[in-house]
């Protein structure tokens, strides 16, 4: 007997700082319960475990609502129970965006989740964000599974998981000399783009070789390619599950499914997966679950496309980030109407404040 496990995209519970009051906290608070469609609650509830990575806070600790810096991408305690309900038992929470309310905000929302028993990965030893790796395991059935979770990136809000990559790949060859499956969270990459860079195929290189059987990435919030390497899987970033993202290439994700038994991982499928106007995803089917399978694969091949050298690869970033900005910058002016006045001096000042360093 074998574990089935459903891994989902980014999962952000709040309003972002350019959708106040229309964004997925206000989604999740007009809808509750029934945010989500029963045909993908249903489906997730087929499988052992379902994880995700948290990227925001469910805390109130701290909370201004007068302040767009306080409101921006945090949710309220009572969206885990939600979570839990949907299916959702295990969440990454090792991310650039879980110190973004403070520590105590985020000690808070580990206890919310684990009151709602959901399991945080990433917290730390003792999942209080100080160092010390936290590996959490887990058996189901006959199958024994150690989770770490770890973040690469380098900013002003990012809780790294306890400890560094080198720490990782020592823990992960222990456990799998010891006969546990691994699976490593990471959160890497650069956003937006549809291809690993040449940074994430290493780090995925010298774990598959430590001994890791899954390794699942987020950050880009956009979908990036599945390949297996000598018996174990890697899914660069699944995208995004759960935002309001106001791009059109991160409104839609993957779920990947996932069915290990002792002799590693004996199946694997994505179903796409699409955001609607109120952010709740939705199952794709039909002619457009087709059209982003084929994207997918696209992007897969892309994988090991020897054309993308480094400077090709960073000169590409930095124009996806470039047109961006450029379409974020006119949505806020377009939109600032649909904002509550308080917001709107905050809105314009926050550019400068981030070159400060003060956002």
């Amino acid at each position: 007997m074998g574990v089935k496990i459903a891994f989902l995209g980014d999962v952000m519970c709040g309003d972002s700082f350019y959708a106040l009051g229309r964004g997925v906290a206000s989604s999740l608070e007009k809808y509750n319960d029934n945010f989500l469609s029963p045909v993908i609650a249903e489906f997730l509830g087929q499988h052992n475990l379902v994880f995700c990575n948290l990227e925001c806070v469910l805390s109130d600790v701290g909370r201004k609502d007068w302040n767009l810096r306080s409101l921006q991408m945090r949710g309220r305690p009572e969206f885990a129970r939600l979570l839990a309900k949907w299916g959702i038992n295990l969440v990454n929470v090792a991310n650039n965006h879980i110190l973004e309310h403070g520590r105590a905000a985020a000690c808070d929302t580990v206890s919310t989740l684990k009151e709602s028993n959901i399991q945080p990965v990433g917290a730390g030893k003792n999942l209080n964000f100080h160092p010390g790796i936290q590996v959490h395991k887990i058996k189901v059935g006959n199958e024994q599974l150690a989770i770490i979770g770890l973040s690469l990136l380098k900013e002003k809000y990012v809780y790294d998981g306890g400890g560094d990559f080198d720490d990782v790949l020592k823990i992960t060859d222990d456990l799998s000399k010891q006969g546990w499956s691994v699976l490593v969270s990471l959160h890497w990459g650069q956003e937006l783009m549809h291809s690993p860079n040449a940074e994430q195929k290493s780090v995925a290189a010298q774990l598959v070789h430590a001994g890791a059987k899954l390794i699942i990435g987020h950050h880009p919030h956009t979908v990036q390619g599945i390949e297996k390497l000598n018996g174990s899987l890697i899914a660069y970033s699944l995208g995004n599950f759960i935002f309001d993202s106001i791009l059109p290439d991160c409104r839609w994700s993957i779920i990947l499914s996932v069915s290990l038994d002792s002799r590693g991982i004996s199946g694997w499928d994505i179903f796409p997966v699409e955001l609607d106007s109120e952010h709740r995803p939705l199952l794709c089917s039909g002619v457009r679950a087709d059209a982003l399978r084929r994207e997918f694969a696209r992007r897969c091949e892309l994988i090991s496309d020897y054309r993308q050298d480094d400077f090709t690869y960073q000169r590409e970033f930095r124009l996806c980030r470039k047109k961006a900005r450029r379409k974020l910058h006119s949505y806020i002016v377009k939109n600032l109407w649909r904002s509550k006045p308080v917001f709107w001096p905050q809105l314009f000042l926050r550019p400068i404040q981030r070159r400060l360093g003060i956002w």
